[in-house]
């Protein structure tokens, strides 16, 4: 194979490979760091779900008073077993809701999950899996609530946070369209 072809191949793959591999990194730092994020300074985090020692870590670094966990009850999952026993020992407040990220919340189901907030023990943290799809449409729907712009409100639900709903397969939209849907209705 003449070197041009070489040089030629070598480029392609560079150019084909480093979005993949940046992307790939993007996902894993998400994925198994946790996703911490402050939304409101000592009011309001968001997260993915956390270690139990990392969320004992928040817990005590930032005084949580509350837990929202957006997964939903899971009896059985020795995730959700960890995270009640560490909310009683914390003495925190733990609230769960089941949302999915492929299903558009109507604004009733928001406004619901708006007064579930504003009246949880501050501060307060509000976690799914990833912390990413869920977390990022109630994160914005609360800083809407709070009188933040929906530009702001909007960076909630971005790839900062590992929000990607733009390729084919995924079904994470559900969460962009339900807050268009609010910024529209909202009273």
């Amino acid at each position: 194979m003449p070197l041009l072809y070489k040089r030629i191949l070598a480029l392609m793959s560079t150019l084909l490979l480093t979005p993949f591999m940046a992307l790939l990194g993007l996902y894993s730092w998400i994925h198994f760091g946790g996703n911490f994020h402050e939304v409101v300074k000592g009011e309001l985090y968001r997260s993915g779900q956390l270690s139990t020692e990392v969320f004992r870590q928040k817990t005590q670094e930032l005084g949580l008073k509350s837990v929202l966990n957006l997964r939903g009850v899971n009896l059985d999952s020795p995730w959700y077993q960890e995270e009640i026993k560490s909310s009683q020992n914390l003495g925190l407040l733990h609230m769960d809701v089941s949302l999915s990220a492929g299903t558009v919340l109507d604004t009733e189901q928001i406004l619901g999950l708006l007064k579930l907030i504003r009246e949880a023990p501050k501060p307060l943290l509000i976690h799914c899996t990833d912390g990413a799809d869920r977390s990022g449409l109630v994160s914005a729907v609360s800083l809407v609530d709070l009188g933040q712009s929906a530009t702001k409100a909007k960076e909630q639900l971005s790839l900062r946070y590992g929000h990607f709903p733009y390729l084919w397969w995924t079904y994470t939209k559900a969460m962009d369209q339900s807050l268009e849907q609010y910024l529209q209705q909202k009273p």
